[in-house]
């Protein structure tokens, strides 16, 4: 019970953040909310952030990366050498 508290607590504070840098860069169209770490990949934390953002209607499209970032760094150095 507590934990599950603590993971519900941890997801509005998520949503909170996501709609205050969403005003502060006044994003007109819906963005990429990309989930990064094992405790918000979770189901209960990922279906509350993506349900809370939907109720806010800000277009957020809430996702899970499906390669490690490491593959990132990798891509993102090799379009630096081909620079």
């Amino acid at each position: 019970m507590v934990a599950s508290n603590i993971l519900h607590q941890a997801a509005l504070e998520l949503v909170k953040m996501v709609l205050t840098v969403n005003r502060k860069l006044e994003f007109t169209q819906g963005f990429d909310l990309v989930l990064v770490g094992s405790v918000v990949q979770q189901p209960e934390i990922k279906d509350e952030v993506a349900h809370r953002l939907a109720e806010a209607n800000v277009g957020a499209n809430v996702t899970i990366p499906t390669q490690p970032p490491v593959f990132g760094a990798v891509k993102m150095a090799l379009r630096s050498l081909k620079s």
